[in-house]
């Protein structure tokens, strides 16, 4: 059993991927706005690791793969 996360127990299924869409939405004192959308999917699971770690690890990756702005 592992006591923590890395690439000695990741498993990828599928590998990143990238797409980009962009569409006009509504004109703005005669400007144009425009809302563009970035989306990065992929895949991968960690095998073999403790319930503590696998907690951990859960609560780490939200941490990296959350963003808020505006």
């Amino acid at each position: 059993m592992f006591y923590s996360w890395s690439n000695t127990n990741k498993i990828t299924t599928n590998a990143l991927q990238i797409q980009y869409t962009g569409a006009y939405t509504k004109t703005y004192h005669g400007n144009r706005i425009y809302e563009f959308h970035r989306l990065a999917t992929k895949e991968y699971s960690y095998v073999g690791m403790t319930e503590a770690a696998a907690k951990a690890c859960q609560d780490a990756k939200l941490a990296q793969y959350t963003r808020k702005f505006v």
